[in-house]
């Protein structure tokens, strides 16, 4: 299986600065004249990333001053795994390192992407890798967690993202298989996480009880 570090990398040959938001920038209470490039992409791990704006729903793109590219600092900390919270009072900006991360698992492999202005992080579980594991974690910081399969093989995790539907495949534990020497079995689930009203709306699609596989280390 293919290891690494646990670090993201945000990857796309430009330089990262951070903003607030906007095309006019306040540097040192200094109004200043920013270019919007809508063309710069930015990717995480090879998959290019839409940052939009959280409350209007309205994409945001790169913006270059200097020859140096900008991006919304809550969408770059977000991409990182950070919460991210603003205080007016004293202007300043406060970033934190959420409670998941100490759950996750460094010598394993980890994939994130956004999804509907949700944070998405997959890991590979330390007890298994049929029991994988996805978080979805919203602006403020708070989590959900989901089951995800993590194709050792292929190196991939199960999972794609169609008409604003987020389509995942997990195996559920469905006791232990004697013929496969005491090993733990489990069931192939396709569910679909959506989002209605503001609420992550989960919804099997699909249950294969023919489709098995075994872990030992369970």
């Amino acid at each position: 299986m293919k290891k690494n570090n646990g670090n993201f990398k945000l990857v796309g040959g430009l330089l990262v600065g951070m903003m607030i938001g906007g095309a006019t920038i306040v540097c040192a209470n200094q109004a200043i004249q920013a270019l919007q490039n809508t063309e710069i992409k930015v990717s995480l791990n090879g998959q290019v990333q839409a940052f939009k704006d959280e409350t209007t729903g309205e994409a945001q793109y790169p913006i270059i001053y200097h020859d140096r590219a900008y991006l919304p600092l809550r969408n770059v900390a977000q991409l990182a795994g950070l919460n991210v919270d603003y205080d007016g009072d004293n202007n300043e900006a406060k970033l934190q390192q959420p409670l998941y991360l100490s759950r996750i698992d460094n010598s394993g492999t980890r994939e994130a992407f956004f999804f509907n202005n949700y944070l998405c992080i997959l890991y590979t579980a330390p007890w298994g890798q049929v029991e994988s594991e996805l978080y979805l974690i919203d602006s403020s910081g708070k989590e959900k967690a989901f089951g995800v399969y993590y194709d050792e093989e292929n190196e991939k995790f199960m999972y794609k993202i169609e008409d604003d539907k987020l389509i995942v495949t997990e195996y559920i534990r469905d006791g232990i298989d004697e013929s496969h020497g005491g090993m733990s079995k489990f069931f192939r689930r396709d569910y679909e996480i959506a989002l209605e009203n503001g609420i992550l709306i989960e919804k099997t699609i699909n249950e294969d009880h023919n489709d098995i596989k075994h872990d030992a280390s369970t």
